[in-house]
């Protein structure tokens, strides 16, 4: 297969496996992008749901785990895991400070839109930065929805999604190197008007995209988060920093 092909296909593998929605498609794009591999080293996905992202970075590492508190999911995960045959990941169900893991045991850690679900986010960080290695990486995303003015729409999105905390730029840096995290980089995503317009009619109708809708859209989300002109403040930020 030439390179442009088997881009292309990389780059719409998470549309044609997971539920259609352009946001997760870039939100993916853009924490592979960051994340560093490691071939001999150990992921965390933390909140993996139905493990699709986490059989998909599992190609950079030699282990991975999926974990979450929520094992409902988790039939997709093994139907995944069955059709790659992705034999160096496993998937546990529970609160990660709960599972005892040992410290300075995982080289890397992501997670996808997960902390501003968790009422303890702070503790689950503090828990996160006991299990990195020196120097693992963390790369996160949040929601802050501060591109998004309207609050019944806010709310709306709250209530939907059960949503316990949204975060702003300095706050999530400020509490990483309070942690103790190191090269501390948290970046605004999703500016644009285009952004802005599509997360508006998603929360109103529950993110339901089509598949072809997503293709187009994610494309044209990447791009217009390129231009500089009409951007405002974030609908999400992503993190990242080193033990």
């Amino acid at each position: 297969m030439s390179n442009v092909p088997r881009l292309i296909l990389r780059k719409l593998t998470p549309t044609i496996c997971v539920y259609p929605n352009p946001f997760k498609i870039c939100e993916y794009w853009e924490i592979n992008r960051r994340l560093a591999g490691q071939p001999e080293g150990t992921l965390l996905d933390l909140g993996c749901g139905g493990g699709l992202q986490t059989v998909l970075l599992s190609r950079k590492f030699r282990s991975t785990l999926g974990v979450d508190i929520d094992d409902s999911q988790f039939s997709d995960a093994s139907q995944r895991l069955h059709r790659w045959n992705r034999g160096r990941v496993r998937f546990v169900c529970g609160d990660l400070l709960g599972l005892g893991l040992p410290s300075e045991s995982i080289d890397a850690v992501v997670s996808f839109s997960v902390l501003e679900h968790i009422a303890h986010w702070r503790q689950v960080l503090a828990e996160i930065f006991r299990l990195l290695k020196p120097g693992g990486q963390l790369v996160i995303s949040v929601d802050s929805l501060e591109g998004i003015e309207d609050a019944s729409l806010v709310q709306t999105h709250r209530e939907a999604y059960f949503v316990q905390h949204y975060f702003s730029e300095c706050e999530l840096e400020a509490v990483l190197r309070e942690t103790g995290f190191r090269g501390v980089s948290v970046c605004p995503a999703f500016t644009s008007p285009l952004a802005r317009q599509l997360f508006a009619r998603g929360i109103r109708e529950d993110f339901k995209f089509s598949r072809a809708e997503s293709v187009v859209d994610s494309l044209r989300l990447s791009l217009s988060e390129r231009k500089p002109s009409g951007r405002s403040k974030s609908l999400f930020l992503i993190a990242d920093a080193t033990k």
